[in-house]
């Protein structure tokens, strides 16, 4: 109620597993009533998330979207939404990675030998009707597990999908290095440890 009041989001999409067996149908292909993979990620709620992002008014100006972990911190000191567009309208591509703190700079681009850049699941743009567009994800047997269960995070799918399907996720620098996200340890994320938390968070927000 507070995120919504003091109108930090748009909307505030809620989950409650009520459609967890339409969503492993339709996004995976599965019969299955699980929101979990057997080594514990949540999936269930990222998919109906993005459905409920296809119902929105601002949506219709714009199929890319930024996903990303709860607790992870974005330094930006760049047109990152413009940079990301530009790196998205080749139709082949699907995701792009949102850097992390680096020293060394890259284009954005697919990686230069062929092989695939993984998908970056903790903060990534993504073309979401592209991704829409190879549903339901082919699941391969041995990724299936106990009463079709999926046994991984869901994107290690999505790649294979990717690849399937001749796409490119993306990688590179945005904001010549000045833009990166920073992902903090587990061990920070405790009631004990919000005051350092805080801390780490001034100090990205004070560099350059």
């Amino acid at each position: 109620d507070l995120i919504e009041g003091e109108k930090l989001v748009d909307a505030l999409v809620k989950f409650d597993g009520s459609n967890a067996v339409q969503l492993n149908q339709s996004w995976l292909g599965l019969d299955c009533i699980s929101t979990h993979s057997l080594s514990g990620q949540q999936y269930a709620s990222t998919f109906h998330a993005f459905e409920s992002i296809r119902g929105l008014d601002v949506y219709k100006e714009n199929d890319t979207i930024l996903q990303m972990d709860s607790d992870v911190i974005i330094h930006c000191r760049s047109d990152i939404i413009g940079e990301s567009m530009r790196a998205l309208s080749a139709p082949q591509t699907i995701t792009l990675a949102f850097p992390t703190l680096s020293t060394s700079k890259s284009t954005v681009g697919p990686k230069a030998d062929g092989s695939q850049f993984r998908f970056e699941i903790r903060c990534s743009f993504i073309h979401l009707e592209r991704l829409i567009s190879m549903l339901p994800l082919k699941v391969e047997h041995d990724e299936i597990g106990m009463n079709g269960v999926i046994r991984q995070g869901w994107w290690h799918i999505l790649d294979a999908n990717i690849k399937k399907h001749e796409l490119a996720s993306l990688r590179g620098s945005l904001g010549g290095g000045t833009s990166y996200f920073i992902h903090p340890e587990n061990e920070l994320k405790v009631a004990s440890k919000t005051q350092a938390l805080g801390l780490v968070s001034d100090l990205v927000s004070m560099c350059t």
